[in-house]
């Protein structure tokens, strides 16, 4: 689990207002906690533990999208 800095900066630089008024401000507030989790899937170029080298594929469907990528397993995020 990541400390909740580098994703308030990511939610600052690229939220839509509606999501850093719902997800950033209880951060900045200090009423909620958030997390990154990446589960280290063995990706066909071995990502390991480096976040950029997974690898995804995202699919336009209909007024959304499907993003399709390896899941492993999480465990440990009860306070996430």
């Amino acid at each position: 689990m990541a400390p909740d800095e580098g994703n308030m900066y990511l939610l600052g630089r690229v939220a839509a207002p509606e999501q850093k008024e719902r997800f950033l401000k209880p951060l900045l507030e200090g009423r909620a906690r958030s997390a990154f989790f990446m589960t280290e899937p063995a990706s066909w170029d071995g990502a390991g533990s480096d976040p950029s080298m997974m690898k995804r594929r995202r699919t336009g469907l209909g007024m959304g999208w499907v993003d399709k990528r390896t899941k492993v397993a999480s465990s440990r995020v009860r306070k996430a």
